[in-house]
């Protein structure tokens, strides 16, 4: 199943592209794995945040990584821009049992933590 916007036009019976989906969640849990060929920016990687709180690995180009890139999260993340690479990593990774998501994970990037530092952010700002 392929989740998301502008699908390729590509037919195949093993093949489901849904278009966009309200409760992505349902999706990822179904899921083995999640892939994320980014090519062009687009903001917030929310996604790969989801997908990795639910326990999933992550498939993904380095545009699609993006600040993920430079975090420490080798048994959750593969970010590879060669193509062949990609579909490698894809096969090998279907088959690996889920671990955990590190509690500092989810720490990090609870809503709660997040809309603490946009207060402290916005905190500062009011200040100066």
């Amino acid at each position: 199943m392929i989740v998301g916007s502008n699908p390729p036009e590509i037919k195949h019976d093993k093949i489901i592209f849904t278009g966009p989906v309200k409760n992505v969640k349902n999706y990822i849990d179904a899921s083995d794995i999640v892939i994320n060929p980014i090519l062009f920016s687009s903001g917030k990687r929310t996604r790969i945040i989801e997908a990795i709180a639910c326990c999933k690995r992550v498939i993904s180009t380095s545009i699609g990584a993006g600040e993920f890139v430079n975090e420490d999260l080798k048994d959750f993340l593969v970010i590879t821009d060669n193509w062949d690479e990609f579909a490698t990593e894809i096969l090998k990774n279907i088959q690996k049992k889920h671990i955990k998501t590190p509690k500092k994970f989810i720490e990090k990037y609870s809503l709660k933590n997040i809309m603490r530092e946009v207060n402290l952010l916005l905190q500062k700002n009011m200040k100066n």
